[in-house]
């Protein structure tokens, strides 16, 4: 909710109860926008993390690829594109595979899985090239 719409809401309350009088806008000082700046800074960059047609882009992943949940490293799903695998003869998202496997209804497939023949997490190797791109620090 922006501050304008928090300040109209309770500019509204004040009004129903007669105390408008009390009902006080405070701007906010230059270091608390930075602040903000910053904030949704990191908030966007948390949500638009790149995926795997990003890792396969940068040559950490592949098609034909065989990739596993971490605590399932026997049910194998294999890399078909940048937004599918293949698992047991059918096409799915790797967030759907997950869930298959592990009978979650959600799953944070790059955190939690891994290639088959890997160590690291897929976060973790996604990671580690965005600080080699300078991505991320």
């Amino acid at each position: 909710m922006s501050a304008a719409d928090a300040y109209s809401i309770l500019e509204t309350i004040a009004q129903i109860n007669g105390l408008e009088d009390h009902l006080v806008l405070v701007e906010p000082s230059a270091k608390e926008v930075k602040d903000e700046e910053e904030a949704e800074e990191i908030r966007i960059k948390k949500t638009s993390l790149p995926k795997l047609d990003w890792m396969i882009e940068q040559c950490l992943v592949k098609h034909g690829d065989k990739i596993c949940v971490i605590s399932h490293p026997n049910k194998v799903a294999v890399i078909i594109d940048g937004k599918h695998v293949e698992y047991n003869g059918e096409t799915m998202s790797m967030n759907v595979f997950g869930c298959k496997v592990t009978g979650w209804s959600a799953i944070q497939s790059y955190a939690l899985m891994k290639l088959v023949d890997g160590k690291k997490t897929l976060s973790k190797m996604r990671e580690e090239r965005m600080k080699e791109l300078g991505m991320i620090e």
